[in-house]
């Protein structure tokens, strides 16, 4: 699931198991309620389970899977909140 500027999606429990070069991602500011979801593509965490770019936003509170960057801090990427 990849979400591009403007708006606002909810994937709240969703399953992305198994998708292809990411599980879930935020590019450009446009936030990603993600709470609960299962981004965990393979059968361990990895850096392309959640993934933000440019300003993304992803809200993944009792989410699983890796991330892009280290969760709860701001980066030029964007940030993963945890």
């Amino acid at each position: 699931m990849s979400q591009y500027s403007s708006g606002t999606v909810a994937v709240f429990s969703g399953n992305y198991t198994g998708c292809g070069a990411e599980g879930i991602k935020c590019i450009t500011g446009a936030p990603v309620d993600a709470r609960s979801a299962n981004a965990m593509k393979g059968g361990s965490n990895s850096t392309s389970d959640m993934v933000v770019e440019e300003g993304g936003i992803i809200a993944a509170d009792s989410a699983f899977g890796g991330t892009s960057v280290t969760v709860n801090t701001v980066s030029a990427d964007g940030i993963i909140f945890r």
